[in-house]
């Protein structure tokens, strides 16, 4: 898959941000999934870090951009992540962040109750 703006495969990994990642990577492989997926969770676990462990700037950063993010957070100077969620300017951002979250919420939910009870 391909996206309007060039981000490839799965985890939807632009190719100059692939080549930043690994060197050796080449184009038409970011649309294998075991070259994509383990791509896609360093970016994401790299933005993190830069971003202190806030997942909400770090999934605004994994769509728009770090440098967006960056400008942002100087922009809004809040330490208060759910603000600076609603406060992202772009949109489709502000949509991606909540719509990761709420799915993450879900997918813990669903999982939890899947889990064998205890017994005594």
């Amino acid at each position: 898959t391909v996206s309007p703006v060039g981000a490839r495969g799965l985890m939807q990994i632009m190719p100059r941000t692939a080549k930043s990642l690994s060197k050796k990577i080449k184009e038409k492989d970011l649309h294998k999934p075991e070259v994509n997926i383990p791509l896609g969770v360093r970016y994401l676990e790299g933005l993190k870090k830069q971003f202190k462990g806030d997942v909400r700037k770090a999934l605004a950063a994994y769509n728009a951009g770090p440098g967006n993010v960056a400008k942002w957070v100087k922009r809004y100077k809040t330490e208060d992540s759910l603000l600076f969620a609603d406060l992202i300017p772009f949109e489709e951002t502000r949509e991606y962040v909540s719509t990761i979250l709420r799915n993450q919420f879900w997918y813990e939910v669903l999982y939890t109750e899947l889990q064998p009870k205890e017994t005594v």
